[in-house]
């Protein structure tokens, strides 16, 4: 395997940028390459949520590049990727790079191949064009929400055109790219998320965790991710409302900032605090904000079941993070994750928008320890043998080797 120069171009990246699952995405997939000896660069935005000093961080890291943003909706995203493009043909000059890899599947048009003569590859986390379709079945009819997709559609559509070759992250974003996009199937190649079991395994105690919210043995319903429509959790709500009617002692976690639109648009929060109240959930639910990274991996650990009740999903990486701590999952049949919980196996997967389903499944898994004990196990495994981030890097680089061929 040859030695290559490899510049990633994403808006997140943790440490500096702490956000969701493309940020985690960039971040797991530049380790491995890093430790499958190549050399990466990564242009993101300068506008970081975490302060961070650079000189005390593992020199591990990836040379990084601060690209200078304008801080000001909507236009932050926009100048972002105009300014790192402009990078980009500065450095192609020199010839610094033998491919480009744009992490984030929405923020911009990507440069054109023929502009510096070098493979550029795109990831797919989501297939916009599909997402509004089942949204929209659904009954989630809020005019800026579509307006922010439909912009992510035709950004994605452009960025997609001008790639030379595709990862998409499950089989449904796949499908999505080459039905909704009319991309040939042999620019596209699944590649699924990965998770860093380092860090998330069966050996993290969320003790420390159950103490300090005091909740002690009581039975833990945990969410993770984004607080926004397409999550799903007013059903979770409603569902946990009904859960405590069996099980009074049980509490919900949840997880998550709100996630807002570069474009239009904005989170949910205050929309699920206020149904909360309504459902007199006051005193067994938290609603916890962004974790910490240190927290992050303890609070799965002090879950008794991890619930993902997207209405879509391009993925669900917050199920592998869980299944990796060995916690039963709960999720909905949409989008990516079935590619990632197996029904009955390591986990139970419900219908999208069905509180009902979701009451039925948390109850069985809070009452049948055998059960979670079971799928949990058997997450554990799956996501050792199948997700890990050396075998997404290796797979990755393949797409790169082909992509240069192409290009040659």
């Amino acid at each position: 395997m040859a030695k290559l120069n490899i510049c990633i171009v994403s808006w997140e990246f943790p440490p500096f940028f702490w956000a969701g699952g493309e940020g985690i995405y960039t971040a797991g997939l530049c380790d491995a390459l890093l430790k499958l000896d190549h050399n990466v660069t990564v242009l993101t935005t300068h506008l970081t949520i975490d302060k961070v000093d650079y000189d005390e961080l593992d020199k591990g890291m990836p040379n990084v590049v601060f690209v200078p943003t304008i801080n000001k909706r909507p236009l932050r995203l926009l100048s972002f990727f105009l300014r790192a493009n402009a990078i980009i043909r500065e450095l192609g000059k020199n010839r610094n790079f033998d491919v480009v890899h744009y992490t984030n599947d929405y923020g911009g048009p990507v440069i054109s191949r023929n502009e510096i003569n070098r493979p550029i590859i795109t990831t797919m986390h989501h297939p916009y064009v599909a997402e509004r379709g089942v949204l929209s079945h659904l009954g989630y009819g809020d005019t800026t929400y579509f307006f922010t997709l439909l912009s992510k559609y035709m950004s994605a559509r452009i960025a997609c055109r001008r790639a030379t070759k595709i990862i998409a992250v499950s089989r449904f974003t796949a499908e999505g790219i080459i039905n909704g996009y009319r991309i040939s199937p042999e620019k596209v190649t699944i590649i699924p998320d990965a998770v860093d079991t380092n860090r998330f395994n069966p050996s993290v105690s969320g003790h420390d965790l159950r103490e300090r919210w005091k909740l002690h043995s009581d039975p833990l319903v945990v969410f993770v991710g984004r607080l926004v429509q397409n999550k799903g959790l007013n059903h979770l709500i409603k569902a946990f409302a009904s859960v405590l009617q069996e099980i009074p002692d049980a509490k919900l976690i949840v997880v998550g900032e709100e996630g807002k639109s570069e474009l239009v648009g904005g989170g949910i929060k205050n929309e699920l605090v206020i149904m909360s109240k309504k459902l007199n959930l006051k005193n067994s639910i938290k609603f916890l904000g962004r974790a910490s990274s240190e927290d992050l991996p303890k609070i799965y650990a002090a879950a008794d079941v991890v619930v993902l009740p997207s209405i879509m999903e391009g993925f669900g990486i917050t199920l592998l993070e869980a299944m990796a701590t060995a916690k039963p999952c709960i999720a909905t049949t949409v989008g990516g994750i079935p590619d990632v919980i197996t029904n009955g196996e390591t986990g139970i997967l419900v219908p999208p928008g069905d509180s009902s389903a979701l009451y039925e499944a948390i109850c069985t898994v809070l009452k049948d320890r055998s059960l979670a004990r079971k799928f949990g196990e058997a997450g554990c495994r799956r996501a050792e043998e199948g997700f890990t981030w050396d075998i997404v890097a290796k797979k990755t680089v393949a797409v790169y080797e082909r992509a240069l061929k192409q290009i040659d």
